[in-house]
């Protein structure tokens, strides 16, 4: 199975869900799962040039290419016509795990349904495609990765430290993510890398901060 993460045809939140969700169907907590992908979402909007960014401020671009998924139309709106800090963003964006868990069940990366607890209490779990999440996994490992923005990117959020620590890669995979995520060794946009790393700092703050 082919992810075409490398291509675009699967977005950078959308693969973050195959890691953000546990053998049971539940999201890493720990991770700050609405905010990191609230990261992932200002990095592929910035990669379809739907955003630009200058340092820790983003706006929307002159003449964005039409967005491939639904949401970004609704975030670009919701930017405005004036800059708007990343942090101030990756807060207003609430919803952000939500849309892309039904987005990422559109693709085939999660799969939705319920089950119970100890045969009694009924609650929604979101179980990954792991032949998919091996497929990216690979895509990660492959030698076109270091040529690849998205890839890269995806790589900055595996290795922030809450995630990198649940997902336990072992430490070849540990050390190969965090050359690919430093911008000096990938082609990927200094703007571009530069803002996400915002976004991701937002997320730990947040988590540390307790807010």
């Amino acid at each position: 199975m082919t992810t075409h993460l490398t291509t675009g045809e699967l977005t950078l939140p959308e693969a973050l869900m195959a890691f953000l969700h546990n053998d049971e169907g539940q999201v890493y907590q720990s991770a700050r799962p609405k905010q990191l992908t609230a990261a992932a979402e200002l990095g592929e909007m910035l990669l379809q040039g739907q955003v630009g960014a200058a340092g820790d401020t983003i706006t929307v671009a002159p003449e964005p290419d039409a967005p491939t998924r639904p949401w970004m139309t609704d975030a670009v709106a919701d930017l405005g016509d004036t800059p708007v800090k990343i942090d101030t963003w990756i807060r207003r964006r609430r919803d952000s795990l939500t849309i892309q868990q039904e987005a990422a069940q559109e693709q085939g990366v999660l799969h939705h349904d319920r089950a119970k607890l100890a045969g009694l209490v009924g609650y929604e779990r979101h179980m990954v495609d792991d032949a998919l999440r091996q497929s990216i996994l690979a895509e990660l490992d492959g030698p076109a990765a270091q040529q690849a923005p998205r890839v890269a990117a995806l790589a900055k959020l595996l290795t922030t430290p809450a995630l990198a620590r649940v997902q336990r890669f072992d430490k070849n995979r540990q050390e190969r993510l965090t050359t690919l995520a430093s911008a000096g060794h990938t082609p990927v946009p200094g703007p571009l890398f530069t803002a996400l790393d915002y976004g991701v700092a937002t997320a730990i703050g947040i988590g540390i901060l307790g807010s």
